[in-house]
């Protein structure tokens, strides 16, 4: 993934629907893929603005939660 911009907007919950179907498509799509993701959501956690991206898939098995987006606090 060389779109930084985008991951960033997707943790911040600002990516369109599309793009956020893009970027967890991607990131369902190979283990490899998977993990540089999870690389950016703990960099993201790490930053303290945790809970502030869909949390509703888990990128390493790529099965979601639930279709509805996560509350914001």
């Amino acid at each position: 993934m060389n779109n930084l911009r985008l991951v960033a907007r997707y943790f911040a919950g600002e990516c369109t629907i599309e793009e956020r179907s893009a970027l967890e498509g991607w990131a369902t799509k190979s283990k490899a893929n998977a993990e540089v993701f999870d690389t950016y959501r703990r960099i993201w956690e790490a930053s303290g603005r945790k809970g502030q991206f869909p949390s509703n898939i888990d990128f390493t098995t790529g099965k979601k939660h639930n279709d509805s987006p996560p509350a914001t606090t």
